[in-house]
């Protein structure tokens, strides 16, 4: 019996490429426990493997790039202790070599910032400068004296606030100065020492007297200024310091907005905090009120991630996944949901139509916010240690490093297989369908870019990639067969279809440079081919005999900067014996 293994079609390397299994190639029955196989639409299995290109010729300075974001333009990434904007230099050293958690946040003033936390420093980027996020109150404490002639007539006290006034941000207050008794006098203020935070660019000065409980807004100075002299009178003080605009803290997770809030959760692995919600105006992000927490979970059953989904926060942890039920500060309250399965790592969870898929310790589920529910039974003897249809099993051990997100119909997860102690496998799950394929990339991190919808990820080797299909300027371009095994229900063992190759048809235009197209049979090349030519050409290439094997992939590798188009691929075999795995 013969079969054609692999069908193409797209305009161009930046397309998408489609492999598709013959309906002579098993039977109906066959089909029924076939992998990556849907009845009501395919006719074999479908198994899709995107190539990718590096974003910059130059590798980062550090290895492991464990992070990965991106706001406008502007990329960023972690890698090591380092941390960096754009490809260039890093703008922070230092870090604790900790992933990352970056959160895009406006602050409703025309101030758009990434925020950073999770490296030792909370941070935050307008990709321009980086700054500390949140601001440190003043250190010193005003010096007091009477002054001159004018229209205070009591005993009073003063406290002062460092400022941004881009964003609007203020800090918390000094210490509060000594009392002073004056009557028809001014005040002199003194020893307002500058702040060596560079977003600080102006000082808030606030009094209090015996008759009022407040301190009371008198004037906005320059931060470069140490001096002032208040003669307001008390009817014409402004409005009251605001004394809970506490910094964030060591933090490890950021989320949001939810509420018109962000949340976040860190250090004390239990412990849900959250910022002051935006309103009036001002820069609410970077305030944090040291009494704007609560509980989660347990010391055992500790927060793993934050998701803005539901229209609710969504808190998943070691064990169960919870939610946050009330819309204020004083209505906030934990509650549990049905969900007994925990996720298993930071940033291991993808939305799709059903829900947040997500990996535990013993498979794939959907938390649908309510529950979780199993999915993907097919892939489940992956965290057994064991390979399914040529995928190799997630090595348990290093779980907490694999890395999920989602781009079109398909869920990208990142993890260490076999014994490997960093990513180096990405499984590529379809949504909907019970199809999954396994890609051969070094994926340290894995991210979708907000803006430009494009798949990225970080390796090993201080490298950022652009999953664009086959693209121009991409390397090892990778597209898999995965040619109909078959399982029985019980996954008691395992049948394989011998593929005798013979021909390829290939419709391509290589641009005038070579374009390499490697054929692997289970791993293995038994036959390279070097393309060249300048103009689309149809042509057929042979295998050499007893050319033979059961997965089957074809590989592309072209010269960096050349636009390749490839057409049409369809690879001829004739089928051979049963093998039994």
């Amino acid at each position: 019996m013969t079969g054609k293994l692999g069908y193409l079609e797209v305009s161009s390397f930046k397309g998408t490429l489609r492999l598709f299994g013959p309906s002579d190639k098993l039977s109906l029955e066959d089909l029924r426990y076939a992998l990556n196989v849907v009845l009501d639409k395919d006719e074999g299995v479908v198994s899709l493997a995107p190539g990718y290109a590096e974003l910059s010729d130059t590798a980062l300075d550090q290895t492991s790039v464990h992070s990965l974001g991106r706001r406008g333009a502007t990329r960023y990434q972690g890698a090591g202790t380092k941390f960096y904007r754009g490809f260039g230099s890093a703008i922070k050293t230092g870090l604790n070599g900790n992933r990352l958690s970056l959160l895009n946040y406006g602050d409703g003033k025309d101030n758009d910032w990434t925020f950073i936390v999770g490296g030792g420093d909370e941070l935050k980027d307008d990709g321009t400068n980086l700054r500390n996020l949140g601001m440190a109150a003043p250190a010193f404490t005003p010096s007091v004296a009477q002054g001159g002639s004018g229209d205070i007539s009591s005993t009073n006290s003063y406290k002062v606030t460092y400022k941004n006034s881009t964003t609007g941000h203020e800090s918390n207050p000094s210490t509060v100065s000594a009392d002073i008794a004056v009557s028809s006098k001014k005040i002199d203020l003194s020893g307002m020492t500058a702040s060596t935070d560079p977003q600080v660019d102006k000082k808030r000065i606030y009094r209090t007297d015996l008759s009022i409980s407040t301190w009371n807004f008198v004037a906005e100075i320059d931060d470069t200024a140490t001096t002032y002299t208040d003669d307001i009178a008390i009817g014409s003080l402004g409005d009251s310091i605001e004394t809970d605009n506490d910094e964030p803290g060591a933090m490890t997770i950021l989320a949001g907005p939810v509420f018109n809030r962000l949340f976040g959760a860190g250090i004390v692995k239990n412990l849900l905090r959250w910022c002051k919600p935006y309103e009036d105006g001002k820069s609410r992000g970077e305030c944090w009120p040291a009494l704007n927490e609560l509980e989660v979970g347990s010391l055992e059953d500790t927060i793993v991630d934050l998701i803005a989904a539901f229209g609710a926060l969504v808190i998943p942890c070691a064990e169960h996944w919870y939610r946050l039920a009330g819309t204020t500060s004083a209505t906030f309250n934990i509650v549990n949901t049905r969900a007994h399965r925990g996720l298993a790592s930071f940033h291991g969870w993808a939305m799709t139509p059903g829900g947040a898929m997500f990996i535990g310790l013993d498979g794939l589920y959907v938390f649908d916010g309510l529950q979780t529910v199993p999915v993907y039974a097919s892939l489940r003897p992956l965290f057994r240690d064991k390979t399914v249809n040529g995928i190799s099993p997630i090595n348990l051990d290093q779980v907490s490093k694999c890395r999920m997100t989602s781009l079109g119909d398909f869920v990208y997860l990142s993890y260490p297989s076999g014994s490997a102690t960093s990513n180096d496998k990405v499984l590529r799950i379809h949504m909907t369908q019970e199809q999954a394929t396994q890609l051969d990339w070094e994926a340290e991190s894995i991210y979708l870019e907000p803006i430009a919808n494009v798949l990225t990820f970080g390796d090993r080797s201080g490298k950022i990639h652009q999953v664009t299909g086959l693209t121009a300027n991409g390397t090892n371009q990778s597209y898999r067969a995965e040619t109909g095994d078959l399982r029985d229900a019980q996954d008691a063992f395992t049948l394989y279809r011998i593929k005798k190759l013979t021909k390829i048809l290939i419709d391509y235009n290589t641009n005038g440079a070579n374009m390499t197209l490697d054929i692997l049979a289970d791993g293995s090349s038994i036959k390279t081919f070097t393309l060249n030519n300048n103009g689309r050409t149809k042509t057929t290439l042979d295998f050499p005999n007893d050319s033979r094997g059961i997965r089957i992939r074809a590989k592309f590798t072209g010269t960096s900067g050349t636009d390749f188009d490839l057409y049409g691929l369809v690879i001829l075999y004739e089928l051979g014996e049963i093998k039994f795995g």
